[in-house]
């Protein structure tokens, strides 16, 4: 299943993670309080990108939007409104 990067952004920051989802509008669907890009952001590069992803799973900030979000993230869940 793909991953997306996604970002809550609170005004002076943002917190990153993954969302597996089979498509970019199901992940924006069930979380849309966050920004879920669909590609990689113009101002990041391939190479930061590939270390972002290898350090979210490493790090365990990426969720599968058909399980249930534990943590920060489950009160920005959409399934749950």
């Amino acid at each position: 299943m793909p991953s997306f990067l996604a970002v809550y952004d609170y005004g002076t920051g943002g917190v990153w993670l993954l969302l597996e989802a089979p498509t970019h509008s199901d992940a924006q669907n069930r979380f849309p309080d966050l920004k879920v890009f669909g590609s990689r952001p113009e101002w990041m590069s391939p190479e930061a990108e590939a270390e972002y992803r290898s350090r979210y799973v490493r790090c365990g900030f990426n969720w599968n939007v058909a399980e249930v979000p534990t943590g920060w993230l489950a009160g920005f869940d959409a399934g749950r409104r």
